[in-house]
């Protein structure tokens, strides 16, 4: 792998120990935070994967939550409102509440928030190493992430899975950075298609990460990757079956409720976060219209770049290096989309977009023009993914009433991913774009000689 010039290196070993007692003391903050939070998401989940396997998902869907769980003061504080079920998510994902959550539900949650914060820091501190970050950074990147990011303090709050899932994601990276072919291919593609069924974050990743194989001439290396993520994905359907007799029918049930809910059905709209949700409000388009156009128009592009390259290029050798690029490009990149794209979107969500950022962020030091637009954008997207400071001043500066706080967090947020959005997209298609050159050009020079 290529050296990336530290970020925010120091040989001072005075400021490094500043800084990393900083963030000890923000992982503290972090997990007493954590170990004090009601875990309201945590409720459902663990509710719900101690009543599994269900037959169908409208057995607990938007029912109460069972008498002998709402009765329990250790649980439910008396006199408290308590939420409805809503079983939105997949069967895979309540396959494994269904296996780790004991029957203490305050001890189960205490060792879930616990072993969040340490899956979380586990794999940012990984993907940081692995991307030239210096240990300065990485110390000021956690105490920032800990004490300032509202995505991370929702994600808490809530004892919801956003940071688990970073901490899969590093997984999933560290498995493309294996030697062995077979492993980095097939192997992570399998483990991208377990998490995608897990928690559909990286939904977007497969076909984004084929085409720059595609565009690339890797054929050997995407035929590979493509067997892997067929294997992970029938690997991930069987799963709940195996593990808690779950019937296959409930795949199909989290379909319908999902679909039922982007319709307009259940959540809340003050707590939805979504541009996309915004956007169909202004075209005066339903959800499924705008998805319709938008993949329209992206199958008819990709069509033309896959069949212009399998008509003019060449094979080409696998080359480890380039193939980390373009799977952590790819990966992360789908993740902010998905965001972006969701018409449902929650706060912590963005704790995605932050990691992204952070990724598009360790080459933008190369004193190009470009190099120097993308560091500015980058650092307004993180000022704005931190959301609590400058919401803070906001509301400071505003008049009360001016700025609702949960509507400036959510602006923020949203403005945030969409700078990491446009800047991923932009090297994404320099990537696609210069691939085409260079196969182009390969195929003018064997026809001139």
């Amino acid at each position: 792998m290529s050296e990336v010039r530290p970020i925010l290196g120091t040989q001072r070993p005075m400021t490094r120990a500043v800084l990393c007692a900083v963030a000890a003391l923000a992982v503290s903050v972090g997990a007493v935070r954590g170990v004090q939070a009601k875990g309201w998401n945590y409720l459902q989940f663990w509710t719900i994967g101690r009543a599994m396997p269900l037959d169908s998902y409208d057995t607990l869907h938007q029912k109460d939550l069972p008498r002998e769980v709402a009765s329990d003061p250790a649980i439910v504080r008396p006199g408290a409102v308590t939420p409805k079920l809503f079983l939105t998510a997949t069967p895979l994902y309540y396959t494994v509440f269904a296996v780790t959550a004991g029957p203490d539900f305050r001890r189960s949650l205490h060792l879930f928030q616990i072993a969040s914060v340490a899956v979380f820091l586990s794999g940012l501190i990984f993907v940081l190493r692995a991307w030239g970050y210096s240990i300065d950074a990485i110390a000021l990147v956690i105490a920032a992430c800990f004490f300032f990011s509202a995505p991370f303090y929702e994600d808490t709050r809530y004892a919801n899975v956003t940071r688990v899932f970073v901490g899969l994601l590093a997984l999933l990276l560290w498995a493309v950075r294996r030697r062995t072919f077979v492993l980095r291919t097939a192997g992570a593609q399998a483990v991208l298609a377990l998490l995608v069924l897990f928690k559909p974050f990286l939904a977007l990743a497969f076909p984004a990460l084929l085409l720059l194989r595609l565009v690339a001439g890797r054929w050997r290396t995407g035929v590979y990757e493509t067997g892997g993520f067929v294997m992970g994905t029938l690997l991930g359907l069987l799963l709940p079956g195996w593990f808690v007799g779950a019937p296959m029918s409930l795949w199909v049930d989290f379909w319908g409720i999902n679909t039922r809910n982007i319709d307009g059905g259940d959540y809340s709209r003050g707590f939805d976060a979504s541009l996309v949700e915004r956007l169909t409000d202004v075209l005066h388009l339903s959800f499924h219209e705008l998805v319709a156009i938008v993949a329209v128009v992206c199958i008819a592009a990709v069509a033309i770049v896959v069949a212009i390259v399998i008509a003019r290029s060449p094979a080409r050798p696998s080359d480890a290096e380039a193939e980390v690029a373009e799977a952590d490009l790819a990966v992360l990149l789908s993740a902010a989309v998905f965001v972006l794209l969701s018409p449902l979107v929650w706060p912590f969500y963005y704790l995605l977009s932050m990691v992204v950022a952070l990724f598009l962020l360790r080459d933008a030091q190369t004193g190009t023009r470009w190099s120097r637009l993308r560091f500015i954008t980058l650092i307004a997207a993180l000022l704005l993914l931190l959301a609590f400071p400058l919401a803070t001043v906001a509301r400071m500066l505003l008049p009360t009433g001016v700025l609702e706080p949960d509507a400036a967090i959510n602006a923020q947020l949203a403005l945030g991913n969409a700078l990491v959005c446009a800047v991923g997209v932009l090297e994404y298609g320099r990537r696609v774009w210069r691939a085409c050159g260079e196969l182009l050009g390969m195929r003018l020079k064997v026809a001139v000689s």
